[in-house]
């Protein structure tokens, strides 16, 4: 388990004082982005490495927006390893301890030299330590990925675990990605789904 403390920057909301998502999933793409670089397995590693870890699913539940000089604990949490694919929630919380978010992610390791998926070694996952299920402890919620993605391509760096960030021209970003690449979201109950559809550049 990892966190970092942030503050509600004026940069981050919009006119109603308040973080926009964008501005909130870039928390979560930092704050695992920190966690692979402290642990040591930074995105210039994973590239020596010839590896990199690609989004498969995700699913985000949104209670509040984060307000204005609002201090945060944005957190993250690897959480079960199979096969080829690696599990990690995130959450995000107020001084009080209380959710705004709370999410999963499903992510597959892929083999930059093959050009293909490729399964993952303990090399890759040994550093991170600690694997508990935060945010999704619930069996009803465990690996339930509203967000699936679809179309068979992998897509590049987003949030989960830092990996390979190929040219701006390449890139496939459909959630927890960041500058340009912010994918269309419509409310659904207290979760927000992404709409079928590719986010390209």
């Amino acid at each position: 388990m990892y966190e970092i403390q942030e503050r509600v920057r004026y940069s981050e909301v919009t006119e109603k004082g308040e973080m926009s998502l964008f501005s909130v999933v870039n928390l979560l793409q930092d704050c695992s982005t920190f966690h692979s670089h402290d642990v040591g397995m930074s995105i210039e590693v994973l590239q020596k490495k010839h590896r990199a870890w690609l989004l498969s699913a995700w699913n985000i539940e949104l209670y509040a927006l984060p307000k204005l000089y609002e201090k945060l604990s944005i957190g993250t949490s690897p959480h079960n390893f199979r096969g080829i694919f690696a599990y990690r929630n995130f959450w995000i919380q107020n001084e009080a301890r209380e959710f705004y978010v709370k999410a999963d992610s499903e992510w597959f390791c892929f083999d930059l030299a093959k050009g293909r998926p490729g399964k993952i070694t303990e090399e890759l996952i040994a550093p991170f330590k600690e694997r508990e299920d935060v945010t999704f402890a619930s069996p009803a919620k465990k690996n339930c990925f509203s967000g699936k993605l679809s179309g068979g391509r992998a897509h590049s760096r987003c949030a989960g675990f830092s990996g390979y960030q190929p040219p701006h021209e390449q890139r496939q970003v459909h959630c927890f990605g960041g500058g340009s690449y912010f994918p269309m979201y419509r409310k659904t109950g207290d979760s927000f789904h992404r709409r079928r559809r590719e986010s390209r550049f």
